[in-house]
């Protein structure tokens, strides 16, 4: 994953090198991943060194699956991690970021492979970023003396045969970007502090789910919807180049294939707050099924996506 993002990384195997004492106190920013151990996720010595590199003032981003099963009890897990273990293989697939959140509001899939990811809680001192689809949380994150991201689940099982959801290089770049190391994903913009708030958004349908008819907002530019809701609106469309305004919009729904049903919006739009209506019908007026269908918006070289459930 690291080498498509052009990264100088060094890589250190601890079931071939042993726990990474010195390597981990020499270090600023370290991505650990566990993979599908069940029963060695981190041993006492990784839990005793990753946890003075914490102290230390680091910044982690672990992820794996059996995490919370392995070592849920013990302290690490709630002082550093600042997670509480749920329950142990949950059979969803799906992920999606926090309605609202900046950096975590596109889709995961995991594929077939990973059989046993954790459902976890945040403390509360800690955010949770990530959900599954049928409920409890993925993804947590802390940002106090040190920052730590943790997923319940393996980043390598994420599916890359959609274009609807998050790629493993763009979920590592996105948390590369959140710890303070701002990367570029194909030719994008760097996803970092100082462009944590997106050029376009796409807000929850309401009501979701729905039957007829429901209602589908966004916001282009950073604009006046978004984020006044996140108390930094300065009425200026977030301070964006005026060369983003007026670009091409496009929102689509597609359905959970990856094909599009219905185009609703394709046409050039100036920085603001828009909303349309879908009635659950495709490009040829016939009634959808049900089911889970994902709303796109694409503007100013970004996308934003959300799931909704279309029930009859």
């Amino acid at each position: 994953m690291a080498e498509s993002l052009d990264l100088f990384f060094e890589q250190w195997e601890v079931a071939e090198q042993g726990s990474p004492m010195e390597w981990l106190l020499n270090s600023e920013l370290v991505v650990w991943f566990t993979g599908d151990d069940s029963t060695q996720t981190l041993t006492a010595d990784d839990r005793e060194h990753l946890g003075a590199f914490l102290d230390g003032g680091g910044k982690l981003f672990l992820a794996g699956q059996n995490i919370g099963q392995d070592i849920g009890d013990e302290p690490f897990y709630h002082d550093y991690l600042h997670a509480t273990f749920v329950d142990s293989a949950t059979s969803d697939i799906a992920i999606f970021g926090v309605a609202g959140d900046p950096v975590w509001g596109g889709g995961i899939i995991i594929n077939q492979a990973q059989q046993s990811m954790d459902v976890v809680s945040a403390t509360e001192d800690a955010d949770s970023v990530l959900v599954y689809q049928n409920g409890g949380v993925a993804g947590i994150t802390y940002e106090g003396e040190y920052r730590v991201i943790y997923f319940a689940f393996g980043v390598e099982g994420a599916d890359e045969s959609s274009p609807l959801v998050l790629h493993r290089h763009q979920v590592l770049s996105k948390a590369l970007g959140w710890l303070g190391l701002p990367v570029e994903v194909s030719g994008g913009e760097p996803v970092g502090p100082e462009s944590a708030l997106p050029l376009c958004l796409v807000h929850q349908n309401y009501p979701n789910p729905f039957a007829e008819m429901t209602s589908l907002s966004y916001v282009l530019g950073g604009g006046e919807g978004y984020l006044s809701a996140r108390g930094v609106w300065d009425g200026s469309g977030g301070g964006r180049d005026a060369s983003y305004r007026d670009a091409h919009v496009k929102l689509a729904i597609y359905n959970i294939q990856g094909q599009r049903v219905r185009l609703l919006v394709d046409e050039p739009q100036e920085d603001g707050r828009y909303a349309v209506g879908w009635d659950g019908r495709d490009k040829r007026g016939e009634t959808v099924s049900s089911g889970v269908y994902f709303m796109r918006l694409d503007a100013r070289g970004e996308r934003s996506v959300r799931k909704m459930v279309r029930l009859k």
